[in-house]
Formats: structure tokens, C-alpha cells, sequence
């Protein structure tokens, strides 16, 4: 439930998200719109939990989420023009979701959905992902710029 659902441009928007294969078969649904949640589902499509995810890097970023969302007409009619609130999500070879949010901060979460560390990524200063992968040697490979990062 969004709130939202008079408005179907909006609540679609605000269901969108990043779904991630986890390690144990099941998978994670990361919402990218909206106040940040987490979801993980067992292999058989059943919730096992969710998560709000909050933390004081966000608070500033949650505190501005809007209640009413601009519009723009296109040729097919209007549509919500509602901005994401989480950049890019991967899961790494442990099984910990990385969830990198507009603001400059990637959340790492165990497989009990419980936060682990904040990480901010720095190269040729500081780097906010658009996107994550983990390759076969664990660290973890960021763009822009594709910066390769030990995972802590």
C-alpha cells in the first residue's frame, strides 16, 4: 500500500524497484522510489520480512520525499515525474544487499535484513554509485568510472 493508489501513475512509480537474486535461492526486492524498504522472499515467492530502511545519512533525504509530484504530459497523457531515492542495489558473494542511495551512501545489509556498516565509496573523490557488481574475486566494481573497491 502506497497511499497512493487513486493515482496509478504514482503508485506505480512508488512500487518500482530493484529485485536481486539472493544466495540462499530466494531473492531481495529493493523499493527505489519513496522511503527506502527492503524485502526478502524465499524461493517459493513468499515475504519473509521487510525493512524501513532508516539511518541518519537519510534522515535529511526521507525528511524532503513529496506528498504531491509534478506532472508532464506526454503523447501516450500524464505521467507523475517521481525521483528515486536509491541509485543501485547488488547482492556480493557472502550474500550482504548493498544499497546505494542518491545521497552519497551505499547501506550493506546481512542476510537477516539487519544493517551491517555505511560505506562511501572514494576514488577521484567521492563516488556515488549508478551502479554495483560484485565480481569473482569479491571486490566490488563501481561506476561511474568502474573504481574497484575491496568489500569490507
Amino acid at each position: 500500500m502506497t497511499g497512493h493508489e487513486d493515482d496509478r501513475p504514482v503508485h506505480l512509480a512508488l512500487n518500482s524497484g530493484i529485485p536481486l537474486a539472493a544466495t540462499d535461492g530466494g531473492w531481495w526486492f529493493v523499493f527505489q522510489t519513496g522511503t527506502p524498504v527492503l524485502q526478502k522472499y524465499d524461493r517459493l515467492g513468499q515475504l519473509q520480512f521487510e525493512r524501513h530502511i532508516e539511518g541518519r545519512e537519510l534522515d535529511d533525504l526521507v525528511g524532503r520525499l513529496p506528498t504531491t509530484w509534478l506532472r508532464r504530459r506526454t503523447d501516450e497523457g500524464e505521467v507523475a515525474i517521481v525521483a528515486p531515492t536509491v541509485r543501485s542495489a547488488a547482492v556480493d558473494r557472502a550474500g550482504h544487499v548493498w544499497i546505494a542511495f542518491v545521497v552519497p551512501y551505499t547501506y550493506v545489509f546481512d542476510s537477516d535484513g539487519d544493517r551491517v556498516r555505511s560505506v562511501q565509496f572514494r576514488a577521484a573523490g567521492l563516488v556515488n554509485p549508478n551502479s554495483l557488481f560484485f565480481g569473482p574475486t569479491g571486490r566490488a566494481l563501481v561506476t561511474p568510472g568502474l573504481y574497484e573497491f575491496a568489500a569490507p
